[in-house]
């Protein structure tokens, strides 16, 4: 069974102390599988999420509405971080399974959420749910939550668990998405041929502040610099054969002290547009690294401009928004 390869997988490497995933607590996961879920969130008078009337998500075409990427709720401006303004990143998606925290991932439309593959491998699509708009995971505001339950889990089909190339995988949302309300809205993905390198990145996610630490309740930010391929694979602590293409690496060297940590896997390493502060696309998606914050170690990111043909080719009737006012285009 695939789900017990994933479990002594995760095991051995927490041994080796090598190469580890960011997803969240082994221990919180395990739980998920073999107790029962939490009790759902419920308030006495009212439901727990907004869930509008939702129009059909099969192949045909739909009718969609204008909408823009990558917008933020605020302009402020997870180690060595700080926490985030209340659903200040509103693409951000808790990845529950079996209804605990385990991964988060970025809505990229209205009707899929991109993560980690290595998050959701092996998982069955009816053993996962997601939570937007949830910035405190102990006390959600529950007037704004959003859930949807997963139809369809899509693993690239060349990911390789031991080197975590293509690491990179959709969830499909049980119902599309309304991006015309204020709160909620993806992010934009990636100019084709983008490469970041020398830009100041953000990771976000809820995953641990210390190496050996647990994840975080509320939504935490720090500020990363995208470092070139070359100098990732022959300065750093990696060998040039563990970086591929497909990978993407941000820190700083060689202090470290900053750094994306377990709980992180499959949130975004997101960079604003040169020309539209405040406005964010997906540079990467947290994927691997050695311990969290070392020297000369930095984050190790699925580079998620290399993917954009598959991600167009695997999202069938969704609707997208752009990064512009229609009239610029």
């Amino acid at each position: 069974m695939q789900l017990q390869w994933i479990i002594l997988g995760c095991c051995v490497a927490l041994a080796e102390g090598y190469m580890l995933p960011r997803q969240g607590s082994l221990f919180e996961w395990l739980a998920s599988i073999f107790l029962p879920p939490p009790p759902p969130l419920t308030t006495t008078t009212t439901t727990t999420t907004r869930r509008p009337t939702a129009p059909p998500t099969s192949g045909v075409d739909r009718e969609c509405s204008s909408c823009r990427c990558g917008l933020v709720n605020t302009l402020h401006k997870i180690v060595g971080g700080q926490e985030t303004r209340v659903h200040q990143y509103p693409w951000l998606a808790v990845v529950l399974i079996h209804e605990h925290f385990y991964c988060a991932g970025s809505l990229i439309n209205d009707l899929y959420v991109l993560t980690a593959a290595h998050c959701v491998e092996g998982v069955p699509a009816e053993l996962l749910s997601l939570r937007f708009l949830e910035h405190n995971r102990s006390h959600p505001n529950v007037d704004l939550l959003v859930e949807r339950s997963v139809s369809k889990v899509r693993v690239h089909e060349l990911y390789n668990p031991r080197t975590f190339d293509n690491d990179i995988a959709l969830l499909r949302l049980s119902q599309p998405m309304d991006l015309q309300g204020p709160h909620l809205r993806p992010i934009c993905l990636p100019r084709q041929g983008h490469s970041f390198d020398h830009e100041m990145a953000i990771v976000a996610g809820w995953g641990a502040q210390t190496e050996d630490g647990f994840a975080t309740e509320t939504l935490q930010e720090v500020d990363v610099l995208v470092i070139p391929q070359s100098e990732c694979r022959n300065a750093t602590a990696y060998t040039p054969g563990q970086i591929t293409d497909n990978m993407l690496c941000a820190g700083l060297l060689p202090e470290g002290g900053k750094d994306a940590c377990s709980g992180d896997s499959g949130g975004p390493l997101q960079a604003t547009f040169d020309e539209m502060p405040g406005q964010y696309q997906l540079a990467g998606i947290v994927s691997w690294g050695v311990g969290c914050a070392r020297p000369n170690t930095p984050g190790v990111y699925t580079r998620v401009g290399q993917y954009l043909r598959w991600l167009s080719a695997n999202t069938p009737a969704a609707c997208h928004c752009i990064p512009r006012p229609e009239e610029d285009y």
